[in-house]
């Protein structure tokens, strides 16, 4: 099991543009995968993330 968030930007009352986050490393946990390759799945979730455009103003230049 894991948690997450959708996020949506509306216009005109409509959804313009739709991205959902999860918190999804405690289900590879509970799958038993190796520590090395939640680190690896993690990291390119994470990368995903950083790379949004919108992102950008959370990151420290």
């Amino acid at each position: 099991m894991f948690e997450g968030v959708a996020i949506m930007r509306l216009r005109d009352g409509r959804i313009a543009e739709y991205h959902e986050v999860a918190n999804t490393a405690p289900a590879f946990v509970d799958l038993k995968f190796a520590p090395e390759r939640i680190a690896k799945i993690v990291a390119r979730q994470g990368a995903a993330l950083k790379a949004r455009p919108e992102m950008r103003r959370h990151l420290a230049e």
